[in-house]
């Protein structure tokens, strides 16, 4: 009878459900602190902070300071593992070793058609030729006042002679590490990418049971950075909302303004890339446009917080993988050799900003100049590996010289609006090597999943 009315009691009041125990509710926090809305929310209150109140963004900065301290921490042991393993495996198996072919193929293709864009957009838009005269006084005073521009009186009417910036160094000086420790030391991440990558191929030469224990370590090594950029990332809505305001506080808008038809053109053409992406890889990958939109979204909003395509590799792995059924490993062997060696951003770049250069400064261009910058902004695009910043803006002395464009003045003008380009540029790395993924292992997805649904 005890246990009826026990049974009776409990019916009539219904005990309540427990509570959510602490660790759903810190997920449900780290998912909120992921949303992409929530980072578009941040970007736009950075860009007010940065038009309105700069000032503000004082209290934020440690917050950034630490977000950017906790990547550059993890991002060269992140890179280091992720190239040896991606190596290892592509010439450690026999089954990923028929890939070789089509990834070159699709990689260099793809390299390609972005420097037939960048070209032929900047001849369409003509973003060095229609310039009113009070931006090009503006420009003037950019290069007088530039550290870049040292000793010389640029006209913007007629090229200059073009000085070295740096000392003659051998060409393998600039990749070939004499010292590994040493490059690791000063940050060296040209000379540690080489070292990386011929690492990874020897390691992936050697038969398996010699091989099997350090090809273990580096890939716990690659999970281990993977969860650190995975947790660090959760900073980003505070950290992306100071360094956007302070993005926008420092690029000048009368530098900007003078600039805009420079800006605008390569975010244009950065747009159409993007879009070409959406194709590409809703074809690859079997979904419709909404559902490749979908995949791609959480990498292109991270490509534009961060601008570092290596910090994207984990997002771009997850959203390939679980979003549109891709064979996890084959997509983790391939995207950071996309990311560090095949970047189309830098291609694009390139390919646009010399024929703005020579546009500016009256320069005419002949079929053979054309090919000469298609084929400078393709090898300037695989020297950029590694590098950012002015480092990456100065690979254009490649194909500035042989046309006889002024570099320094070129500095000068790209570095003050380069962390608005930066955002594009890194976007158009991204993306298109998650399009050569979803082509390469077009037949590879795996069947059991299905894609997205129409309301995910």
């Amino acid at each position: 009878m005890t246990l009826y009315a026990a049974d009776a009691s409990t019916a009539s009041n219904p005990v309540p459900p427990p509570a959510a125990p602490p660790a759903s509710r810190l997920n449900r926090l780290f998912r909120l602190l992921s949303n992409p809305y929530l980072l578009l929310a941040s970007m736009a209150v950075g860009v007010y902070l940065g038009l309105y109140n700069p000032a503000a963004t004082s209290f934020l900065a440690p917050v950034a300071d630490l977000y950017i301290g906790l990547l550059k921490m993890v991002l060269i042991p992140f890179l280091i593992s992720a190239i040896m393993v991606s190596l290892s495996r592509l010439f450690g198996s026999e089954g990923m070793r028929r890939d070789i072919g089509p990834i070159v193929g699709v990689f260099v293709s793809g390299l390609a058609v972005a420097a037939v864009i960048g070209i032929a957009g900047a001849v369409a838009l003509a973003p060095g030729g229609n310039i009113s005269t009070t931006s090009r006084e503006v420009l003037g005073q950019v290069v007088d006042k530039s550290p870049y521009a040292v000793d010389i009186e640029v006209s913007l009417n007629a090229p200059q002679s073009v000085a070295k910036l740096v000392p003659d160094v051998s060409m393998f000086d600039r990749f070939i590490p004499t010292n590994i420790f040493g490059a690791l030391t000063s940050g060296d991440q040209l000379k540690i990418l080489f070292f990386a990558i011929i690492f990874g191929i020897g390691l992936g030469s050697l038969r398996l049971d010699r091989s099997a224990g350090l090809q273990t370590a580096l890939l716990g090594m690659y999970d281990l950075c993977t969860q650190l950029i995975t947790w660090t990332n959760k900073l980003l809505p505070v950290a992306l909302c100071a360094m956007v305001a302070k993005q926008v506080s420092t690029v000048g808008g009368a530098q900007l303004g003078a600039m805009i038809n420079f800006t605008v053109g390569f975010a244009l053409l950065s747009v159409v890339v993007c879009c070409g992406v959406v194709i590409v890889v809703a074809w690859g990958a079997g979904c419709g446009l909404a559902g490749a939109m979908r995949a791609i979204r959480e990498p292109l909003l991270l490509a534009m917080a961060t601008r570092s395509s290596v910090t994207c590799i984990p997002v771009a792995v997850d959203s390939l993988s679980e979003r549109l059924s891709y064979e996890r490993p084959r997509v983790e062997m391939l995207l950071p050799l996309g990311m560090t060696l095949f970047r189309f951003g830098p291609v694009l770049y390139f390919a646009f900003a010399t024929i703005f250069v020579a546009q500016l400064h009256g320069v005419a261009l002949t079929p053979g100049s054309y090919l000469l910058i298609f084929s400078g902004a393709m090898l300037a695009g695989f020297a950029s590996a590694g590098t950012s910043g002015v480092l990456t803006i100065s690979l254009l002395g490649v194909i500035f010289q042989p046309l006889g464009l002024p570099l320094e003045a070129a500095l000068a003008l790209l570095v003050t609006i380069d962390p608005v380009i930066d955002i594009f540029r890194t976007a158009a790395i991204v993306l298109p090597n998650c399009a050569a993924a979803a082509v390469v292992y077009r037949k590879r997805r795996m069947g059991a999943r299905e894609p997205l649904p129409a309301h995910a």
